[in-house]
């Protein structure tokens, strides 16, 4: 939309908000983003006004990465294919902007605009910035076909009275709006204002967001990287979140290594994993940075990923470029290999500190020694629960229940083990295996970045050990390091970067487990209702890829788990997708990366084996 339009209309929101006093959260929605008028002009207005909505949500594309600073001043992110997570103002304001995904208004998951900016040329067939696809030229019913499908798209993001602006709209545009249940009531040409007032009871046949869920009391199971974020995360939105753990201390499982790395991946087919974990990699980066600016140690100076395959057309060099051999020799890398993949936003941190960091948020409440063996539903909603112990006592306040890590996963009686008997949640494919890393004093030049592939190493700051790391070994419980595996880590360390500890040099170890799955993807979701999937094999709809979230939940029961040791990359990213299961606010990530993590994924992928098409 051309910027005089756009702050004409965020100049009208302080009025919009005075007259709702108790609005907790705002969220606009605006089809083309340009340089960031609108999105600095709406925060503009939120700045000023001192009734505003606690929480401001601006979701937007672009076609374009804007070359002009955020309006916090910092650099805008790589301009990587995502949907981009940037929040301000302590996290109160969040910008969701989507760059090069394919119908990006079919990829957001649960948003629900207030007010909807839409200028009909991103919607354009001949527009080379249009927002939903092309029709075949020439055709005037797949032009229609394609107009109303974009206009039903947008449709579906609107709240009931969402006010609609539509700058330099076509009339079948308009036509199509109204179809889809936009009433208008004012302007002229070329700018068109309505409201959202549908007549018919579904949702476009697009699955429905999550039931918005006011600010309460939550209680997270397991107080590592991944139970720590959750937290966070919804700390953040107001809720009051105590964390459980078995431990006196937090981060006693794999999250208490000396220390962490975080980094993305790059692969020619940037399949789900590969976008996953490159979202999460932008966002653990600025997630880090705050943490290290806190106090807690670490560097965000570049990792290197040994063993880069090249890919076409190469990534955007501020997200990762490819070193060779002679680049790697001639920055002094300490990485002995063919070539490797630089990521200038990768790096390490102390994970035991970040995790004590994080559970500082206020509004988190850690509880060590507390070993929770069951649940119990409560209240008349059937939404919240109370977490007991071995002896049935409750061992926080009730509300929902989020699973997190392998905090959870080391309790004596597996988490999805009485989820099965007491809730009825679809088991989960979890599986464990054990890792050791090793770390030892080393008085030669220290490695200057960390560097991956075939296993991590990194020199600690000031002087400090040398960490390296890890082996894996499945269905292995044995908790006390082994000298067999330090010959394994110092073998690895010296094909990569020969360096070996000096003759008579004491070696140490530390034990942790990761939790997998067979994807290698995390688990992040609302649990899976066993009983009501069991009665649906009979219906007569098929479910395709996009209608996971069809499928019916446990009211108030989440998993985030299965971190498969990238908890310091995925955890961040991961525990602000996890709120938004809960509150059911904009999810921080595309739709079809939800699926792809969805707890609910497993029992798809049986049901087809066993029984062919499932049915709804």
């Amino acid at each position: 939309m051309p910027s005089p339009h756009a702050l004409a209309l965020a100049a009208q929101l302080p009025g919009v908000w005075s007259g709702q006093a108790a609005l907790g959260h705002y969220t606009v929605l605006c089809s083309h983003f340009g340089q960031g008028q609108a999105f600095a002009a709406v925060l503009q207005a939120w700045r000023g006004c001192p009734q505003r909505p606690e929480r401001l949500v601006f979701v937007s594309q672009a076609t374009q990465w804007p070359d002009a600073p955020t309006p916090a001043g910092t650099d805008w992110p790589p301009p990587t294919r995502n949907l981009h997570l940037l929040d301000f103002e302590g996290g109160r304001v969040r910008l969701l902007l989507a760059l090069g995904l394919d119908s990006p208004w079919r990829q957001l998951r649960q948003v629900q605009a207030d007010a909807l900016w839409l200028d009909g040329q991103d919607f354009s067939r001949d527009n080379p910035r249009s927002a939903d696809g092309h029709p075949t030229a020439g055709d005037s019913h797949s032009d229609h076909r394609q107009t109303t499908a974009a206009m039903k798209a947008v449709a579906r993001l609107a709240a009931w009275q969402c006010r609609l602006a539509l700058w330099q709209a076509t009339p079948e545009q308009a036509s199509a709006l109204r179809a889809a249940g936009f009433v208008f009531d004012g302007g002229a040409a070329p700018l068109l204002t309505a409201r959202f007032q549908p007549t018919f009871g579904h949702r476009l046949q697009q699955p429905p967001p999550s039931p918005a869920r006011p600010a309460g009391h939550a209680v997270v199971v397991g107080a590592g990287i991944a139970g720590a974020c959750a937290a966070a995360a919804l700390a953040r939105r107001g809720w009051q979140c105590t964390v459980l753990d078995a431990r006196a201390q937090p981060a006693g499982g794999g999250s208490g290594n000396p220390a962490a790395i975080f980094h993305g991946t790059v692969h020619a087919a940037d399949g789900p994993h590969a976008r996953f974990t490159r979202a999460a990699a932008l966002h653990a980066q600025r997630f880090h940075a705050r943490l290290m600016a806190q106090g807690v140690p670490g560097q965000v100076d570049g990792l290197l990923r040994a063993d880069a395959q090249p890919v076409s057309p190469p990534p955007p060099e501020r997200w990762a470029s490819r070193w060779s051999a002679a680049t790697l020799q001639a920055h002094d890398s300490g990485l002995r290999a063919d070539s490797a993949w630089f990521f200038p936003g990768g790096g390490w941190i102390d994970a035991s500190a970040a995790v004590r960091t994080i559970l500082q948020t206020p509004g988190v409440r850690f509880q060590g020694q507390a070993c929770a063996a069951g649940l119990r539903r409560v209240g008349s909603t059937g939404q919240d629960w109370q977490v007991l112990d071995a002896d049935g006592q409750a061992l926080a306040e009730p509300g929902p229940v989020v699973l997190a890590g392998a905090g959870a996963g080391d309790l004596p009686c597996p988490p999805m083990a009485w989820l099965a008997n007491d809730a009825q949640a679809w088991p989960l494919p979890f599986s464990r295996a054990r890792g050791q890393v090793s770390w030892f004093q080393h008085d030669g030049p220290a490695l200057p970045r960390p560097v991956a592939g075939g296993g991590y190493a990194l020199s600690l700051p000031g002087g400090g050990p040398l960490l390296c790391g890890a082996t894996t070994q499945a269905d292995d419980d044995d908790p006390r390091p082994r000298e067999g595996d330090h010959a394994f880590n110092l073998e690895r360390l010296l094909t990569q970067t020969g360096i070996a500890p000096a003759a008579g040099t004491s070696v140490h170890g530390r034990v942790g487990w990761r939790e997998r799955v067979a994807d290698r993807l995390p688990v992040v979701g609302a649990a899976l209702d066993s009983r009501a999937v069991q009665e649906m094999s009979g219906r007569s709809t098929s479910i395709g890829a996009g209608r996971l979230s069809r499928l019916p939940r446990v009211p108030g029961l989440f998993v985030l788990g299965a971190m498969a040791g990238r908890g310091f990359t995925w955890g961040p990213l991961a525990g602000e997708v996890l709120a938004s299961w809960v509150d059911g606010s904009p999810s921080p990530l595309e739709a079809d990366l939800l699926d792809a993590l969805d707890p609910a994924r497993f029992w798809l992928r049986q049901a087809r084996r066993e029984r062919g098409p499932v049915r709804d």
